[in-house]
């Protein structure tokens, strides 16, 4: 993929003034400086001027590429002191009053004069709607964990440690405050991991963080389709329960990469195929697109079927015709595609 180079041209620049970098629909902007074109400081002292002006810099740096502000899906801005945090929002939020961008902020006490606003790098998506994404009961602390959402790429920035009251948490302890940043960012998500010993009953996972998750071998299929090594995609519920360990889940994970597909068969009433895997209490599991669906004995066929065991291993089309992701239950019915098969004829 080609790597472009963003600088604008035409005017007086002080060295290390607003440049970019353009990857496909991706602009990194940076250097933002609050510098005037002679390579003076720009408004001394009034963080909010500079603020603005940084951000004309990064406007026009956005528009050689046919962009602007509101492609800006994140924003990191470096302070000199906290006291400029207040300044640099009102700035901001004067710029983004309707769909602001995920936002980082900096206090970096040692890096510049304390009446200048050292930079602001922004990163934008061309052409592309941009969501900022809050975590659900969060308040009124925007310091807490933000992202936005662009395409199929997510940004996630202001993972301070802190609880839903706004406290840190783990104060004096570094490692802490990493790990409860982290659990901000990550769980609820489909992480990779890597196998790294399978028991009778238990697969052991690698996937980054302090600990390893133990997975039940049952979740890797009948039989257990997994192997030492493997890379393998698994949902993480929780950073730490109440043991210390993570808590991980392959069949959660094989579920959400599906559902959308499922839901759109169940919307639009589409004929599914399935393959009969075992039975069950009341009916028949189905291997659905790699995750399982219950038949029910009276939905097999038109007529009573007394003898399950013999659709063990067969393929047949289904129609999808209950839902619900909570509880990762799906219901299918051959009947319904018999029937109308009949009403066909």
């Amino acid at each position: 993929m080609t790597v472009e180079l963003l600088n604008p041209q035409g005017k007086k620049r002080p060295p290390g003034f607003s440049q970019g970098t353009r990857v496909g629909d991706w602009v990194f902007v940076s250097g933002q400086l609050a510098w005037d074109n002679e390579g003076g400081i720009a408004g001394k002292g009034d963080i909010k001027a500079q603020a603005e002006r940084a951000f004309e810099f990064i406007d026009e740096v956005l528009g050689i590429v046919g962009g602007g502000l509101s492609d800006i899906v994140k924003l990191t801005a470096f302070l000199v002191s906290p006291v400029h945090f207040q300044d640099y929002g009102d700035a901001r939020a004067r710029l983004f009053p309707t769909m602001p961008p995920a936002e980082t902020s900096v206090a970096a006490t040692s890096l510049a004069l304390p009446e200048a606003l050292i930079e602001i790098e922004a990163y934008a998506h061309l052409g592309r709607k941009t969501q900022l994404l809050l975590p659900p009961d969060q308040g009124s602390d925007m310091s807490f964990s933000q992202g936005a959402i662009a395409g199929n790429t997510i940004w996630v920035s202001g993972q301070t440690s802190l609880d839903r009251q706004g406290n840190l948490r783990a104060v004096g302890d570094p490692s802490g405050q990493l790990w409860a940043a982290l659990r901000n960012i990550e769980e609820g998500e489909i992480v990779t991991g890597r196998v790294l010993s399978i028991d009778d009953n238990n697969v052991v996972v690698d996937i980054g963080f302090k600990s390893e998750g133990s997975i039940s071998l049952s979740e890797f299929g009948n039989p257990p389709e997994v192997a030492v090594g493997d890379e393998v995609e698994v949902y993480l519920e929780n950073v730490e329960d109440q043991e210390g360990q993570i808590v991980l889940s392959k069949q959660k994970a094989d579920f959400m990469r599906v559902w959308d597909r499922i839901k759109e068969s169940y919307d639009k009433q589409e004929i599914v195929e399935g393959q009969l895997v075992r039975r069950i209490k009341g009916g028949i599991v189905v291997d659905l697109f790699g995750v399982d669906a219950f038949l029910p004995g009276s939905q097999i066929d038109i007529k009573q079927v007394k003898n399950f065991d013999q659709f063990i291993g067969q393929a047949f089309s289904f129609k999808i015709i209950k839902l619900n992701k909570s509880r990762r239950n799906i219901v299918v019915s051959r009947r319904i595609v018999l029937e109308e098969e009949r009403e066909r004829m």
